[in-house]
């Protein structure tokens, strides 16, 4: 069964703030639930949304990973990344 008050309060953090992302995150804060922090490729991309909620942390992907209970991978597959990190 499952647990509401655990999941209230869940931190929650999305990592790509791009439309989905934004959306994602401003329909769980619209539920009551506590979007905790956002990233994105850079701070000020993920900057505006983290303003838009309140609470919510503007971080590096990695202490969104570290910081929330929660985290949504938003992020789209780029051959230019893909190929960065295959080299």
């Amino acid at each position: 069964m499952l647990d509401v008050a655990a999941v209230d309060n869940l931190a929650i953090g999305l990592i790509g703030t791009g439309r989905l992302g934004k959306a994602l995150a401003l329909s769980l804060m619209d539920c009551g639930l506590r979007v905790a922090a956002v990233s994105s490729l850079t701070l000020d991309e993920s900057a505006p949304l983290a303003a838009m909620i309140p609470g919510c942390a503007n971080l590096t992907p990695q202490q969104v990973a570290d910081c929330c209970d929660l985290v949504f991978i938003t992020t789209i597959r780029s051959e230019e990344h893909t190929s960065e990190l295959q080299s």
